[in-house]
């Protein structure tokens, strides 16, 4: 089969269900990370799991040159400004860790207040398209009380909150709409979703209507 684009509703992917998760990783004397949603458990014993990264990401040169992170999960109330710090700046220019409440664990960072993290080593990985699929297994993990946000939560929740705008940018691949700060137009040239990982050229400019 082969797919044409004009013939299918990729809408549909959003009804798959994800969370949203940063991942920690060492780089140098500090470190780095970023916000992803593709993460899977594939096996319980050994506890493995397959991360997902975007190959123009800091995080992914990181992730191949260390062989191991961690991974915090967010929690449905996470303060809106954690995932502004981590998906929408690049691990090259700032020190996002440096920005939040965290400890570490195993030599790695994970956020004080996720629903719950785990620590990594990566035993392999497999280049895609646009993406790195690493695969895992866990070496250290603690649960929370929290409920863990999903991505559809914060879709729904970014939509209902949203800024008055005209217009909006939106990943054409993943659906994920920015809203920080910064002038989308302004954004370092190495900007990338924070969600799926593809370039800043993957975002179209989006007429909304006005609140």
């Amino acid at each position: 089969m082969r797919f044409d684009k004009r013939m299918t509703d990729l809408n549909a992917l959003f009804k798959f269900t994800y969370g949203l998760y940063v991942v920690g990783v060492k780089d140098g004397e500090k470190f780095g990370g970023c916000v992803v949603d593709a993460v899977m458990q594939t096996t319980v014993e050994p506890p493995t799991l397959v991360l997902c990264c975007g190959k123009k990401t800091r995080t992914r040169e990181l992730l191949l040159e260390n062989k191991a992170f961690s991974l915090s999960v967010l929690p449905d109330d996470v303060d809106t400004e954690i995932i502004k710090n981590f998906g929408f700046q690049s691990a090259r220019t700032a020190d996002k860790w440096a920005a939040v409440k965290h400890r570490l664990r195993n030599g790695l960072p994970v956020l004080d207040d996720a629903a719950a993290w785990v620590v990594c080593d990566i035993t392999d990985w497999r280049e895609l398209s646009t993406h790195t699929l690493f695969f895992a297994t866990i070496v250290d993990a603690e649960n929370g009380a929290k409920k863990p946000l999903s991505y559809t939560d914060y879709r729904e929740r970014k939509t209902k909150g949203g800024k008055t705008m005209k217009y909006q940018w939106v990943c054409k691949v993943c659906g994920y709409v920015y809203d920080g700060d910064t002038p989308f137009e302004e954004l370092p040239d190495d900007y990338v979703c924070p969600v799926c990982g593809v370039s800043k050229a993957d975002f179209e400019k989006v007429e909304v209507k006005e609140k």
